[in-house]
């Protein structure tokens, strides 16, 4: 819809209904306010790629063949399949409020100088979408980095987030990775239902909040929340731990109806756990490994219940505090259940000790297991 659009749509309106012009002025304000709205996305700030080069600056690549000026109301909207792979060429640290992928837009990968951002990335596209730029800095209030209908490679090199919280928002089985990132100096939160999967190792040492979807940690080089000094787990939220030593060991813990899941071989350590409501350990499958955590629901009586999934051979589950008044010392079987524990082992029971500090459930081989490993030993 454009002016011109509109300016003829009032005559024939004022037309039509010149006996009442009351009507007519409301109808032409409408479309006057409608334009005003769809204002941000004017097609000059939209990539077409149709220069020379691919340069941000360059002004054929957008479709006003005019750069856009960076500025706190820029939003640049990459679309199309011509040069996929553009470059800022702006000055560092230039900023823009938005960066958005159309509907329907090629497999970008952009590259070059730093950006200040004072609102979100988005992806609108099916298609894999890249940013690969030197590193991007908050200038709002809280940053967003969206895969709507598209996956996200956030390739940054620093995200620093000033203080504020970057947040999520995503659609199902929509995956946001941050590759090789450091996202420092503020909070983090899940907020849409999709992935976050970090590989990298994280500095920021404000809370994160899994309030929707799944956060996978998964660094190879060092712990990918590290730093964090709180971890909340909400309702039909998952926090995944693919690999060992991903989170600040002193970090407290909060679940809230959600669920901790470890990966195969994977030993963890968190701080004090707290429930807010009935809540998952899932011990996954694959090769045994350790939780590890604080002090459990602040020393006192629990309030709601804690299931422990896949408690199997070799699996240990240890707490800073004493629960021997919750779950039997002496038990032997393949699942436990009483007012506020569930365990459900896939092996031969459980054993648990209370040595003055530290409360271990240990998970017991299946007989058969034993019986395999005496015929090793026979031969």
């Amino acid at each position: 819809m454009n002016t011109a659009i509109i300016l003829s749509e009032c005559v024939i309106v004022r037309r039509t209904f010149s006996r009442n012009a009351s009507f007519a002025l409301t109808a032409c304000a409408l479309s006057l306010f409608l334009l005003v709205l769809a204002a941000p996305l004017a097609l000059g700030d939209t990539w077409d790629g149709g220069g020379e080069d691919d340069n941000f600056g360059t002004g054929a690549n957008w479709v006003d063949n005019t750069a856009p000026s960076p500025s706190a109301s820029t939003d640049l909207f990459f679309a199309g399949s011509t040069r996929l792979a553009p470059n800022n060429n702006y000055t560092g640290f230039d900023r823009f409020r938005s960066w958005y992928f159309n509907i329907g837009a090629g497999s970008f990968n952009i590259s070059g100088n730093a950006i200040d951002l004072g609102f979100k990335i988005e992806n609108n596209s099916t298609a894999l979408q890249t940013v690969s730029i030197a590193a991007i800095a908050s200038a709002g209030d809280f940053l967003e980095m969206n895969p709507v209908s598209g996956d996200l490679n956030i390739n940054v090199a620093d995200i620093f987030l000033n203080g504020d919280q970057l947040r999520i928002y995503g659609d199902a089985a929509k995956t946001i990775t941050f590759e090789n990132s450091v996202i420092s100096n503020g909070s983090f939160a899940l907020n849409g239902d999709s992935t976050a999967h970090f590989k990298s190792v994280m500095t920021y040492s404000g809370s994160t909040s899994v309030n929707a979807g799944v956060l996978n940690l998964d660094s190879s080089s060092g712990a990918a929340a590290g730093s964090t000094t709180s971890v909340s787990v909400a309702s039909g939220a998952k926090l995944l731990i693919s690999q060992s030593g991903q989170v600040n060991n002193d970090a407290a813990v909060s679940l809230s109806g959600g669920t901790i899941q470890r990966a195969s071989g994977v030993d963890e350590e968190f701080g004090a756990l707290s429930i807010d409501s009935n809540s998952t350990l899932n011990f996954g499958d694959g090769t045994a490994g350790n939780l590890t955590f604080g002090v459990y629901e602040a020393g006192s009586q629990p309030t709601h219940k804690l299931t422990v999934n896949n408690f199997f051979s070799a699996n240990t589950l240890v707490f800073g505090s004493d629960l021997s008044s919750y779950i039997s010392s002496s038990y032997s079987g393949t699942s436990f259940t009483s007012t506020y524990f569930d365990i459900n082992s896939t092996s031969g029971g459980f054993t648990s000790n209370w040595n003055g500090s530290t409360f271990t459930i240990t998970a017991i081989p299946e007989p058969s297991t034993y019986l395999a490993a005496a015929g090793l030993f026979a031969l």
